[in-house]
């Protein structure tokens, strides 16, 4: 098999992820509670990140087995030094999470691919695979190849209107910096779709659908705990690149000019708090028997 492709998440700092952007794991009470698993379920947790929702996970399965897929080797480094999985029934792998279709490496024969899952879990990740368009019409299909017969799909990532403000500061720095217009065109690297088109592709892909709808979910913010900065240095690299490729001064500049407009934009003059405007898509469904 070969190698997954270079991902751009390859250049993700974990250390300051779980520090700065801690709170996108901390805010997934309500895609857990569709999470109904028996103890000897067998879960893929997509984009496992830093392994920090992987890890609760394996703590509902007692007799199962889970897997962390993410595309940072970064992250799954992280995850196996902070977690220090032993045995077969925790661990993490590098894989391009759009490529589903192939087995990661790692996983040995007995291990089961397409099939072998009770469980597809996801937090905050399809929006980066939906980004790209062929994505779209094989990311369903695949997992719904990778469930047994009855096995349930559970995911939450950015719905339609998702972190517009954000966005917006982010082309507006853009068109500040003097980035072209054709190249601010291709630069946002998300997909943030509505509850019907969602419903509609999962449909197609053969799945019933228990659950799909979204939420508006205000996230507070401060310039003060870092979680403003951490959103742009993280989420928002590729916007970055497209004005400043390298760390540097260049790219420290554009980072505190959008992040002072964001805290002049988020701030809500009742209080002085600033809130970033989540909008999660949420499903849960079922390949049928």
């Amino acid at each position: 098999m070969a190698d997954p492709p270079t991902s751009p998440a390859d250049r993700w700092d974990p250390v300051y992820y779980s520090t700065s952007l801690g709170f996108i794991a901390r805010l997934s009470a309500p895609l857990q509670a569709l999470f109904t698993p028996s103890p000897t379920d067998h879960v893929l947790d997509i984009g496992c990140g830093d392994g920090a929702l992987t890890v609760v996970l394996r703590e509902k399965v007692a007799q199962g087995r889970v897997v962390g897929l993410d595309s940072s080797a970064a992250m799954i480094s992280h995850a196996r030094e902070t977690y220090k999985p032993s045995g077969g029934s925790l661990s993490f792998k590098v894989h391009d999470c759009s490529r589903l279709d192939l087995k990661p490496r790692g996983l040995g024969d007995d291990d089961g691919w397409e099939g072998a899952w009770d469980w597809v879990f996801s937090n905050s990740t399809f929006h980066w695979i939906l980004g790209q368009p062929d994505n779209r019409e094989t990311l369903l299909p695949n997992i719904s190849k990778l469930l047994k017969p009855g096995g349930h799909v559970v995911f939450e990532f950015g719905g339609a209107g998702h972190v517009a403000d954000a966005i917006t500061a982010l082309t507006a720095a853009m068109v500040h910096f003097g980035v072209p217009a054709e190249q601010r065109k291709i630069v946002n690297p998300w997909m943030f779709p509505s509850a019907e088109w969602m419903r509609g592709k999962l449909k197609g892909a053969g799945f019933e659908v228990v659950k799909c709808e979204t939420e508006y979910r205000p996230t507070k913010v401060s310039l003060e705990d870092g979680s403003i900065e951490g959103f742009v240095r993280q989420l928002g690299f590729m916007f970055l690149d497209a004005i400043a490729p390298e760390e540097g001064e260049k790219r420290d500049e554009v980072v505190k000019w959008v992040c002072e407009l964001l805290n002049e934009s988020l701030e809500r003059q009742e209080d002085g708090t600033r809130w970033l405007g989540f909008v999660r898509l949420r499903v849960l469904a079922r390949r049928p028997v």
